[in-house]
């Protein structure tokens, strides 16, 4: 995985590609700043809404950090991305985190 430094260098670079914030995010949910990640989740949805596994990062980080009504209706927003882009490995993926995250509710 790349540094923070080398990510930050691809935003500074073109901050409109959803991909950086979201390798961003990626980094800071692997060093446990979870704000900090769910933010950088959000900015590359702004940039690209169509990212059901944006979602899914979200959804699994709120989970973990106890939110579990908010981490479902996370993972029912990336399942409706899914299933809208006709995508059936993200809506496999995110149809799986949504029936456990519901199980624990």
């Amino acid at each position: 995985m790349p540094s923070e430094s080398a990510i930050r260098a691809l935003i500074d670079a073109d901050p409109s590609d959803p991909f950086g914030w979201y390798a961003l995010g990626i980094e800071f949910r692997r060093l446990s700043r979870f704000a900090e990640a769910r933010e950088a989740f959000h900015t590359s949805l702004q940039r690209d809404e169509q990212q059901p596994y944006a979602w899914f990062q979200i959804a699994q980080i709120l989970a973990e950090e106890g939110q579990k009504q908010e981490a479902v209706a996370a993972a029912r927003e990336g399942l409706q991305r899914a299933n809208a882009m006709g995508d059936p490995k993200a809506s496999g993926e995110l149809g799986g985190l949504l029936e456990q995250l519901e199980g624990e509710l």
